[in-house]
């Protein structure tokens, strides 16, 4: 009986082993043997990539005294920044991809000078460096036309220094929404092509300096990219 059953179970585990060996060198059409890749290191489906960037930042300036009362504003509007951003993705269906997206946005900096007839001349200097990290997700709606949305944050670094007054820093993280629409073709079985649109919302930093504070609010980053992909 003993002898019976392990000769059974031998039997079935040559049979098991012939098909999954069967499966897994199953020939093409072209009569090529297509080995089964069922390592955990499988790289089908995703893909890194490069992007170069420019933006057009448009935001509110709101400045501020001691008590809250405001003193005034500027506007800043489409001030153009060049940045890079790099991004890792997958493809989990055949018109759908996903990625993480690391992005510098770039540095704005701007300088006034006032001038008084009966003191010297002073000096003020302003930068604001912006960088972002979001999760996109895209569907290819017709022939290589795509749409997009992303989230993440903004972090944004903002720098005031005057003739008077020692320089003053702060770096604000945020919220960032995003919307997309892009057109991507392939250059050849690995690369491909991509140019990309892009609006963003998200909240800039505050700089106290002396008794003022000075609040970039909402920021408006409308952008245009191209890049590549590489497709594992």
């Amino acid at each position: 009986m003993l002898r019976n059953i392990l000769v059974s179970l031998v039997a079935i585990l040559c049979l098991t082993n012939g098909a999954f060996a069967a499966a897994a060198n199953k020939k093409d059409l072209y009569g090529d043997i297509n080995v089964r890749n069922t390592s955990v290191f499988d790289f089908a489906g995703k893909y890194v990539g490069l992007r170069t960037n420019l933006s057009f930042l448009s935001w509110t300036n709101t400045y501020k005294d001691a008590d809250g009362i405001k003193l005034g504003d500027d506007d800043f509007s489409f001030k153009p920044l060049i940045g890079l951003s790099a991004f890792v993705g997958f493809k989990p269906a055949e018109r759908w991809r996903a990625d993480l997206e690391f992005a510098y946005v770039g540095k704005y900096s701007e300088s006034e000078t006032e001038n008084y007839e009966l003191y010297y001349t002073e000096k003020s200097y302003f930068d604001m460096v912006t960088y972002n990290v979001t999760v996109n997700g895209y569907y290819e709606f017709y022939r290589g036309l795509y749409a997009g949305v992303g989230t993440g944050v903004a972090v944004v670094k903002t720098t005031i220094e005057h003739t008077n007054y020692q320089e003053q820093s702060n770096t604000n993280i945020s919220p960032m929404g995003a919307l997309m629409l892009g057109y991507s073709t392939e250059i050849d079985d690995k690369v491909d092509f991509d140019v990309r649109s892009r609006v963003a919302l998200f909240h800039g930093g505050e700089v106290k300096i002396a008794d003022v504070t000075s609040d970039e609010g909402l920021v408006t980053d409308f952008s245009l990219s191209v890049g590549i992909r590489y497709n594992f």
